[in-house]
């Protein structure tokens, strides 16, 4: 009886009727085989091989997925909703509880349940809302008193969440050495210092202008005569008076002297019915104020 010659390559022990050859399937083409053919047979079907496939594709019908897969997993230590750090895992399968989505690590303090991303910012030296600023619009500018009058040095500050010890809020003292110098105090005239801190001394051109204001005339409209009455600051006091008619033209010049605060002066009916001018100068200083009269 003729013998069955069926061993395709007899010059290699491997290869014979029995020999198992395998192909491995790659379905989502990562790279990774994820299941296998295989065909006993002698002759290689046609792209197979004699050893066996890694199969460690875990999901072939996702590239996505492969050993080389990283997954990742949010840490939220202080149970505040945001995470602070991640884990990852590289490999085929999912962990538990993992995604290949990488999560958002923007809590600043994953330790402190009251610090994370739009947390109300809170004056404590700490950055609460994570935006890399550290008390931001609730902390306080104060200025150093030295002087102890109340009123702070506008170069002289800090920034602290409550008022240290000789710091206050205010900013406007001109001289933080000197308690009588304040923006509440009374200026000097003529000392050439600035005691209220308005940026000038006064002088008593000044003052005498002040109380120039404060001078009332009646009645008005008037007839015979006219009351000025001055600020008690100018009794006995020398002052040249003037009446001018609306062109400018001087009709009555006298000098005269305050009584009891009080000038009167009298004899004004010769004047025609219009309006006048009534200039009062205190003759020491120059100070003056005009007032518009009318005569009836």
């Amino acid at each position: 009886m003729a013998p069955t010659i069926d061993d395709c390559d007899d010059t290699n022990s491997n290869i014979n009727p029995d020999t198992v050859w395998y192909l491995g399937v790659d379905s989502d083409a990562d790279g990774y085989f994820g299941s296998q053919i295989t065909a006993t047979q002698c002759d290689n079907p046609g792209g197979y091989s004699t050893v066996v496939p890694t199969i460690d594709d875990c999901d072939d019908a996702d590239s996505s997925i492969n050993p080389d897969t990283v997954w990742y997993l949010g840490v939220d230590s202080d149970a505040d909703g945001y995470f602070g750090s991640q884990i990852t895992a590289t490999q085929c399968d999912n962990p538990g509880g993992y995604s290949t989505v990488a999560p958002t690590i923007d809590d600043c303090d994953d330790s402190d349940i009251s610090v994370y991303p739009n947390a109300p910012e809170i004056c404590d030296g700490i950055d609460n809302d994570c935006d890399g600023t550290v008390d931001e619009g609730v902390i306080t500018t104060f200025y150093a008193d030295l002087d102890n009058d109340g009123y702070g040095d506008f170069s002289n500050w800090i920034e602290a969440c409550s008022q240290p010890a000789g710091y206050v809020m205010d900013s406007s003292d001109c001289d933080d050495t000197d308690y009588t110098i304040n923006p509440d105090a009374t200026d000097i005239p003529n000392d050439g210092i600035d005691q209220d801190c308005n940026g000038e001394d006064q002088t008593t051109l000044e003052l005498d202008q002040l109380n120039m204001i404060k001078i009332s005339v009646t009645p008005n409209p008037f007839n015979d005569q006219i009351n000025i009455k001055l600020p008690s600051s100018f009794n006995n006091t020398d002052f040249n008076i003037k009446v001018f008619d609306m062109n400018g033209r001087l009709i009555l010049d006298k000098n005269l002297t305050s009584h009891n605060s009080y000038i009167n002066i009298s004899g004004l009916n010769k004047l025609e019915q219009a309006a006048y001018i009534l200039r009062i100068e205190r003759r020491k200083t120059g100070a003056s104020v005009t007032k518009r009269m009318i005569k009836y």
